[in-house]
C-alpha cells in the first residue's frame, strides 16, 4: 500500500471514531430502566423463533415497558 493511501486510511480510522465518539457523548447517561426493557425485549425475540405473532407480541410489550420508564 503506497504512503498516501496508508495516511488516508489513517485519516478516516480517526475520524471515524471522532464521529463515534462524539454521538456516544450526545446519547447522555444509560437509562436502566430502558436497558432492562431491552434485555427483555431481546430475549422475548429469541423466545419467539421467527413467529410474526410473537414479536408483534414482544414489540408492543417493549413499548409498553419503555413508556413505562418515561413516566
Amino acid at each position: 500500500m503506497s504512503t498516501l493511501k496508508m495516511h488516508f486510511v489513517r485519516l478516516a480510522v480517526l475520524a471515524a471514531l471522532a464521529l463515534l465518539a462524539s454521538m456516544l457523548e450526545a446519547q447522555g447517561p444509560p437509562n436502566a430502566c430502558a436497558n432492562a426493557c431491552l434485555v427483555q425485549y431481546t430475549a422475548a425475540v429469541k423466545a419467539c423463533h421467527g413467529n410474526a405473532t410473537c414479536l408483534a407480541a414482544a414489540r408492543e410489550a417493549a413499548k409498553t415497558c419503555v413508556d413505562g420508564c418515561t413516566r
